[in-house]
């Protein structure tokens, strides 16, 4: 048991946590950066508001490499998309990637309350 004062987290993982999604990664697999479950990531987003914003301003960043992967792939000969927006579909579904149509024809958001797979 982690007693008072004393934490697995340390100061400069903002910093390591955004190049970390910059990248593409996922939230969660910053874990194994850190050398931490996902649990105590989550917990980290509640107690350091410096790594929750790193976590939203990275996140971002991933979403638009994600994207920009896309656009090449699609100038490809024999390009297949399904892996990468099934991808996409699992870690960025709040931004619209998961959306569905409803029973009158009209297409809502699927709520999420997280990117991770």
């Amino acid at each position: 048991v982690v007693g008072r004062g004393n934490t697995l987290y340390k100061p400069h993982y903002p910093e390591l946590l955004f190049k970390h999604l910059k990248e593409g990664n996922p939230f969660v697999t910053f874990g194994c950066i850190a050398d931490v479950c996902a649990d105590t990531l989550y917990q980290w987003l509640n107690t350091h508001p410096e790594f929750k914003d790193a976590r939203k301003r990275g996140e971002l960043h991933c979403l638009k490499k994600h994207i920009q992967d896309l656009e090449r792939g699609s100038k490809q000969k024999n390009f297949k998309p399904a892996c990468k927006i099934f991808l996409m579909k699992s870690m960025f579904g709040k931004y619209g990637f998961n959306a569905g149509a409803n029973n009158t024809g009209a297409v809502e958001q699927q709520p999420y309350d997280d990117f991770d797979v």
